[in-house]
C-alpha cells in the first residue's frame, strides 16, 4: 500500500505541501499589514524613541546615583567602597580597619595613594568612634576617592574585557 506513503512524503499535490507549511510556519501569528498598518507605525515609533532614549535614562540613572553618594557621610561612603572594592576582587578579606589597610590599599588600588589610604582610615575611624567632628571637607575627601577609585576599576574591568575579545578573536 503505497498511497499512505506518497500522502506522508508529499507525493499528493496539495495536501504534503500544505502541511509542510503549516508545520514549518504555524507557529506565527498571521497579521494582516493592511488592517494593522497604523499600530504597527506606533510600535515602530515607540521602539525607535526608546532605543534613541536608552543612553539618556542610562546616564540619568548614574547621574542619580552619583548624587545620592553625594549626601553620603563618609562611613557610608567608604562602606560602599568596600563593597566595591570586594566586587572588583580586591582587598576581600579586609573591612577597613586592619593595621595594613593603608598600605594595601595602594597596592590594590594605584589611583590611591599611601597618605590618601591614611587619611581615609583615620576619617572614617574618627567619624565611626565619635573621637572629633567631620568636617564637610573631609566627608568630600572619601567621596574623592570612591569616584576615582570606581573610575580606575571601571576601567581596569573595561580594559580587562577588551583583552578577553581580543584574545577570542585572536584563537579563531
Amino acid at each position: 500500500d503505497t498511497s499512505g506513503t506518497q500522502a506522508d512524503s508529499g507525493g499528493e499535490a496539495g495536501t504534503g505541501q500544505r502541511g509542510e507549511e503549516e508545520g514549518a510556519w504555524g507557529f506565527l501569528i498571521q497579521i494582516d499589514p493592511d488592517k494593522y498598518h497604523d499600530l504597527i507605525l506606533v510600535l515602530a515609533a515607540v521602539l525607535t524613541e526608546s532605543l534613541i532614549l536608552l543612553p539618556l535614562f542610562l546616564d540619568y540613572a548614574k547621574l542619580s546615583r552619583k548624587r545620592k553618594i553625594e549626601r553620603m557621610n563618609c562611613r557610608a561612603v567608604f562602606g560602599r567602597f568596600l563593597k566595591m572594592l570586594h566586587a572588583a576582587g580586591c582587598m576581600t578579606g579586609y573591612h577597613g580597619m586592619e593595621e595594613d589597610f593603608s598600605e594595601k590599599l595602594p597596592e590594590a588600588l594605584p589611583c590611591v595613594c599611601r597618605e590618601e589610604a591614611e587619611r581615609m582610615v583615620e576619617i572614617v575611624s574618627r567619624a565611626a568612634y565619635g573621637c572629633g567632628e567631620i568636617t564637610e571637607e573631609e566627608n568630600e575627601f572619601v567621596r574623592k576617592i570612591y569616584f576615582r577609585a570606581e573610575g580606575w576599576i571601571c576601567e581596569k574591568a573595561g580594559k580587562a574585557e577588551h583583552r578577553k575579545a581580543g584574545k577570542a578573536k585572536h584563537r579563531k
